[in-house]
């Protein structure tokens, strides 16, 4: 067989073996039972995450990543009801948006003073069935999932709907913008969704479940009802139904197997040895005829 079949044969292979070692996989977990009862939605401010919690307290809660301690709380309540339903949460580089999922919005400074409202209006979607449960920022505008649609709307600085794209979800929870992507959460799934931030079109899913499983990690309902990205390139999601942040290392590296390191060894020595023989021939060509 020719050097250059073989190696239109391995190479691939090859890079096949050598890309399967990359994987995102669940390296971490904080417990917040103690102090947070329904996480929801979560943000990432540069240094902390924020956590709402919509059920008991209606606060937001600020956590240390590095060891699960609580660093502060504010009571939050946008629409100034007395009984929010508090599920989302977004950073804008300076200031917190937290939403009701009856639509209104609260700028929040990071010590809990409410600086501003708005309240959305979303094409397509009337009071009736409006359930905002997810908000994100992605640089110049928010962007809110709206359950019951499935869709994710772009909105103006007065809460009305510049844009939007469906994502064909039946319980789309969460939502956040990073590299160049939106990253959405569904209950039904517990899955999380990439779509092209450009194209809107669908790009990759993370099946949360098989995920847990893979890490040995035992959470019952794997409900990504809030996600959020830091700085170190890892996806966090907040499960409320077992009080739980995860942690998800997207750039992790698995070692591989030790079959295909072996395998992938032999194919090395194999088109070495061909090689190391082309060039023997090549190098001692006879002129006899």
């Amino acid at each position: 067989m020719k050097l250059n079949t073989l190696s239109k044969i391995f190479c691939p292979l090859a890079l096949l073996l050598t890309m399967s070692a990359n994987a995102a996989i669940i390296d971490f977990t904080i417990d917040v039972t103690d102090h947070i009862y329904d996480p929801e939605g979560m943000a990432w401010d540069g240094t902390y995450l924020w956590v709402v919690d919509d059920d008991t307290d209606d606060e937001a809660h600020q956590i240390n990543v590095e060891t699960g301690e609580l660093i502060s709380s504010f009571a939050i309540d946008p629409a100034g009801l007395g009984t929010p339903d508090v599920e989302s949460i977004a950073w804008d580089g300076s200031n917190l948006w937290i939403a009701d999922s009856a639509g209104v919005i609260g700028k929040y400074a990071t010590d809990g003073t409410l600086l501003d409202t708005i309240t959305t209006t979303l094409t397509g979607v009337t009071d009736e069935y409006f359930d905002l449960e997810g908000m994100t920022w992605d640089g110049s505008y928010l962007w809110v999932a709206e359950e019951s649609s499935g869709n994710i709307f772009q909105l103006d600085s007065l809460g009305n709907t510049l844009n939007y794209f469906s994502t064909g979800l039946i319980q789309t929870s969460s939502v956040s913008f990073y590299n160049d992507s939106f990253w959405v959460g569904d209950d039904e799934t517990d899955r999380i969704y990439q779509y092209d931030a450009s194209t809107f079109a669908l790009l990759s899913d993370l099946d949360l479940e098989a995920m847990l499983i893979d890490a040995n990690i035992d959470i019952t309902f794997n409900d990504p009802k809030g996600i959020t990205w830091d700085d170190q390139g890892n996806l966090w999601f907040s499960d409320d139904g077992d009080e739980v942040l995860v942690r998800i290392n997207y750039d992790a590296v698995r070692v591989p197997e030790p079959s295909t390191i072996a395998l992938f060894s032999l194919m090395l020595v194999f088109v070495n040895q061909k090689r190391r023989k082309h060039t023997l021939l090549t190098n001692n060509v006879s002129i006899d005829r």
